[in-house]
């Protein structure tokens, strides 16, 4: 039993309000509680609702003579259209500022939702981004009081932030596009679509929307998503999870537990074990060292007026800002990936027979692995587990594309340095080695843990292959259980899955005979569909499927090639 329920009472942060959604109730709007309803409760009631359709059936039909039109809002694919078009609108307002409506001015609507015109708190950051870039360039060609390495750092913060802003609009569809374009949004709505603040926070709309999304992306039928566990969960557990004495569940949701529920909870879980206070304060602290870092060299060897050290720190504000936002959504990129490897962690637990490690941290029992479906409930919360918050980590693979560009052209200069073809001050060496040294930290972190998410997939085969040994000796030995009745299972596992079927079943061998091979089938069908995501799913990085063995052999090959070329060096 201790290994089943290897849930702890410390590991069992349970949210202070019961997450609960019952769809029959959400799509003829009744409150589930008696409680008012507040006015973004109903709006998750109507996207939820809307994105749990089944598969719409505007494909079946032909398209010949007229457009069919279908939503595609679910959708997770990158646009380079897109991402090309935004990031020319992006370089245009750095550049001109005020004056890019000259470019748009027949497209007022996109000024205003891009924020390049309004009196929004955006669109005021916009500019002072633009006011400090405009500044900065004075300071460099009229004054001269920045050195040509800073304004370099300032494009190159202002390039990879237009970047970022471009990636958000690359996961739109052309739908979502044209409304950009053609209507005017609310601040509301412009913010939830492109700051990541719900994102980070994970608020309760984002959070449903994107489970909806990912169950439609899979054309899962949530109706089925309810689970069972073999051991009931403690009691902070049950009320997070557990839906309303009152409502009565459906026969064909025969379960006690959402699946919907049980991926909040997780989530929720992970936000209230880490905190994000930090990741501002670290940000900033990186944007301090990368931009304070050249001046102070540079005063080390210029005496400044108190007026030109006023004027410099005024410049080093407004690049301390730009670096800033730049690392704070490098900071939030890996905190996904570290949510991710908990929900991915969570839903491995759910599978486990036993402990995996000696210190893991189990939020829920192991699920009721003798009922076929939940196993087939089990098989959709993976994928959906996996899947979610797709767009998000497009926009994530997109930026993390250009770094390692940015790391291995670093690379190629140092060694360049080290065989003595470029001579360059130790101002711009000791400025460059920092910013690369932090950007190739932020890489590393992101490769190591995508290789981590991929690894998931073997480990998922694995458990799924230990289940189906359990029922062949079960199945192996059902003379001796269940006809003969001459002896009993030993082990936990093997012994509840026969008292489960005794238990629904009594002598009726036949039937029981039919519900292993049932229950065998559909760990077939979960082993299926893992090897089916593992091969058009996984985390990849130009194409290729990242991998712990293929990260060993590229830092193999780099110090074999550092060694040679320093050997180069002192033998010459």
């Amino acid at each position: 039993m201790e290994e089943i329920n290897t849930q702890k009472i410390e590991d069992s942060p349970a949210p202070s309000r019961c997450y609960l959604w019952n769809y029959d109730k959400c799509t003829i709007g009744v409150p589930l509680d008696n409680q008012r309803q507040p006015e973004e409760d109903f709006e998750l009631q109507i996207i939820f609702a809307k994105m749990n359709l089944t598969i719409d059936e505007t494909p079946f039909h032909e398209t010949k003579c007229q457009k069919q039109k279908q939503d595609l809002s679910y959708k997770a694919e990158f646009n380079m259209k897109h991402f090309a078009q935004y990031y020319l609108y992006q370089l245009l307002f750095y550049i001109f500022g005020p004056f890019t409506c000259i470019f748009f001015f027949n497209k007022p609507m996109l000024m205003y939702n891009l924020g390049f015109w309004s009196c929004r708190q955006d669109v005021i950051f916009h500019y002072f981004q633009w006011g400090g870039h405009i500044f900065s360039l004075i300071m460099y060609f009229y004054f001269g009081l920045i050195s040509s390495l800073e304004m370099g750092l300032l494009w190159f913060s202002l390039l990879t932030r237009s970047i970022i802003i471009a990636a958000k609009f690359s996961t739109f569809n052309e739908d979502r596009v044209e409304l950009y374009e053609q209507s005017r949004l609310s601040e509301k709505t412009i913010k939830f679509d492109t700051v990541l603040f719900d994102w980070a926070a994970q608020s309760k709309k984002l959070k449903y929307l994107e489970i909806a999304r990912s169950a439609k992306r899979h054309d899962f039928d949530t109706q089925f998503f309810y689970f069972d566990f073999i051991v009931e969960p403690m009691q902070e557990t049950q009320k997070a999870l557990a839906q309303e004495q009152n409502i009565e569940i459906d026969e064909v949701k025969n379960g006690k537990y959402s699946g919907i529920n049980l991926i909040s909870y997780f989530i929720e879980s992970f936000q209230q074990l880490n905190t994000r206070k930090y990741i501002v304060l670290t940000s900033l602290i990186i944007s301090l060292i990368i931009v304070a870092t050249p001046k102070a060299i540079y005063c080390y060897n210029y005496f400044y007026s108190p007026v030109e050290v006023f004027l410099n720190v005024i410049c080093g504000i407004f690049q301390t800002i730009q670096f800033n936002c730049i690392f704070i959504y490098l900071s939030i990129a890996l905190d996904d990936m570290k949510r991710k490897i908990f929900l991915l962690d969570q839903v491995f637990y759910l599978i486990s027979t036993k402990r995996v490690k000696c210190c893991e941290f189990k939020l829920t029992p192991t699920i009721d692995i003798n009922c076929p479906r939940t196993i087939e409930a089990w098989s959709m919360l993976r994928s959906i587990t996996f899947d979610y918050g797709a767009s998000y980590h497009i926009r994530n693979q997109v930026y993390f594309t250009v770094l390692i560009l940015f790391c291995i052209v670093s690379i190629i200069f140092v060694l360049q340095i080290i065989l003595d073809y470029f001579i360059i001050d130790y101002y711009y060496l000791i400025t460059l080695g920092i910013i690369f040294f932090v950007y190739l930290i932020f890489v590393s972190c992101y490769l190591m843990s995508a290789a981590k998410i991929n690894e998931y997939f073997e480990d998922f085969k694995t458990q799924i292959e230990n289940l189906k040994f359990i029922c062949q000796d079960v199945k192996r030995m059902k003379k001796y259980y269940f006809e003969d009745c001459l002896s009993e299972p030993q082990n936990f596992i093997h012994k509840s899955f026969v008292n489960h079927l005794k238990q629904q079943h009594g002598k009726d061998t036949l039937v029981i005979y039919q519900r292993i091979d049932c229950l065998i089938e559909s760990l077939e069908n979960a082993q299926k569909h893992i090897e089916y995501d593992c091969r058009n799913y996984p985390l990849k990085l130009y194409g290729i499927k990242i991998s712990f063995e293929i990260l060993q052999n590229f830092v193999v090959g780099l110090f074999t090639v550092i060694s040679f070329v320093i050997q180069q060096r002192f033998s010459s």
